[in-house]
């Protein structure tokens, strides 16, 4: 993932997908502030897994468990 300006962070979504924070204006954006793209983590956390497990996802779009 590219860089963040300053005063942006960003979290993750327990379905893998990251949103960015402006701290400046107090706002949201599923777009990368300096690519504008979207970014997703590869990883998803489900419900049907045991408790602490993770799906990822490779490049290629394998599928991996993590604990």
């Amino acid at each position: 993932m590219a860089e963040l300006p300053s005063r942006w962070t960003h979290a993750v979504r327990a379905d893998g997908r990251v949103f960015f924070i402006s701290e400046r204006t107090r706002t949201t954006t599923w777009l990368h502030p300096r690519t504008g793209l979207p970014v997703n983590s590869g990883h998803v956390t489900r419900s049907d897994l045991p408790q602490g497990w993770e799906e990822g996802y490779t490049p290629e779009g394998a599928s991996y468990y993590i604990e």
